[in-house]
């Protein structure tokens, strides 16, 4: 929880794939979200709502079919974008088989890159792999550049890795941030 000053703003990002009832968008087409924030102000209840569409386009082959199956069809998938972790066999094949795919690679290469960075277990970061995943047509929102920046920070310790910050810093140019995230990129 934070508390907000007036005209401060807060915002972060996540991705949807799956809902209480499946994939969020299962075919092809027009898709409209909703978004409802509710709080509460003293006795009363505060409510913003925001909307927008995305366009799901169809696939463009068979492997490319075959690969977005593969993740929205694999629950696991979803909880490897979310936490991480090498623990979730499943869906971290899920991932790689979009990874193989030239459409979908650009919209999970950050989630891999995420995922290799973080120390697990006994397993240390392995910066010089998340690196390689980040690429100019790699789609990042300013959040996501700004975690992959902490992440970078923190888990490389005395053995960053320059190229992932370089990375970072590029995207970090090329997409909209707030100033948490903008904050962790200059501290690389």
């Amino acid at each position: 929880m934070r508390e907000l000053g007036p005209g401060e703003q807060v915002s972060d990002a996540l991705t949807l794939l799956r809902g209480f009832d499946g994939a969020l968008f299962p075919m092809p087409g027009l898709h409209r979200i909703t978004v409802e924030v509710r709080w509460d102000v003293e006795s009363l209840e505060a409510v913003v709502t925001g909307e927008t569409t995305v366009l799901v386009t169809a696939a463009t082959d068979e492997g490319h079919a075959a690969a977005a199956h593969r993740v929205l069809a694999t629950p696991d998938a979803h909880l490897v974008l979310v936490l991480g972790g090498d623990h979730l066999e499943e869906g971290v094949e899920a991932v790689r088989t979009a990874l193989d795919d030239p459409v979908l690679r650009p919209h999970f290469a950050y989630t891999e890159a995420k995922r290799l960075a973080q120390r697990f277990y006994d397993r240390e970061p392995k910066l010089k792999a998340a690196a390689a995943l980040i690429e100019d047509n790699t789609v990042m929102s300013g959040a996501e550049v700004g975690k992959l920046a902490r992440l970078a920070k923190s888990s490389g310790g005395k053995k960053r890795d320059s190229q992932l910050d370089e990375k970072i810093r590029a995207k970090a140019g090329s997409v909209e941030m707030n100033s948490d995230a903008r904050a962790a990129v200059e501290a690389l």
